[in-house]
């Protein structure tokens, strides 16, 4: 009889010996689902601040160029930005044009025969030039410092994005590597 109740109780010992085994395995399976999920958020927000920074800094070097602009007068004597921006809108129509310009700068642009009229309607306190076709009134170049700025952002922020995806990467391989307990 001591043998038999000896022998239950070693089996009874291996089952719940083997039942542990299979909550410890679940347990770390849990433990190490919640750290990737974790670890996922952690490198979602690193990214999201990342991106953030960057758009501050997007806006702030706007809000220097704009207060640059408006201190320096862009459209100050000489040869001005604003004959170069007209310039070159031109050089792209190539066909008789209307050319749009902000309040007060149309006298400064030089005659050109391109040009079928000039009006002072933009409204845009970084300064430049709309060209529409002569014909039909669309437009056809819109050449605006706030325009080239949008543009070179865009491209500042791409370049960023492809400076930091090897930093992301180099997060992420570290990330897997770490081991948290």
């Amino acid at each position: 009889m001591e043998e038999e109740i000896e022998d239950r109780v070693a089996e009874r010992r291996r089952q719940v010996e083997k039942q542990v085994v299979l909550l410890r395995r679940e347990i770390a399976s849990e433990k190490a689902r919640r750290l990737c999920v974790r670890k996922r958020f952690l490198l979602q927000e690193l990214r999201d601040r990342v991106a953030f920074w960057g758009e501050e800094l997007l806006n702030a070097v706007e809000e220097k160029i704009a207060a640059r602009l408006k201190e320096e007068d862009a459209f100050g004597s000489g040869i001005s930005s604003l004959e170069r921006l007209v310039a070159e809108a031109l050089f792209v129509a190539g066909t008789p044009c209307v050319v749009c310009v902000p309040p007060g700068t149309a006298e400064r642009l030089s005659s050109r025969p391109e040009i079928v009229e000039v009006r002072e309607e933009i409204d845009d306190p970084w300064g430049g030039c709309t060209v529409y076709t002569a014909s039909d009134k669309r437009i056809f170049v819109e050449n605006t410092l706030q325009t080239r700025w949008r543009r070179c952002r865009a491209e500042v922020g791409r370049e960023l994005d492809r400076f930091l995806i090897p930093f992301f990467e180099e997060v992420d391989r570290i990330s897997r590597e770490l081991r948290l307990s």
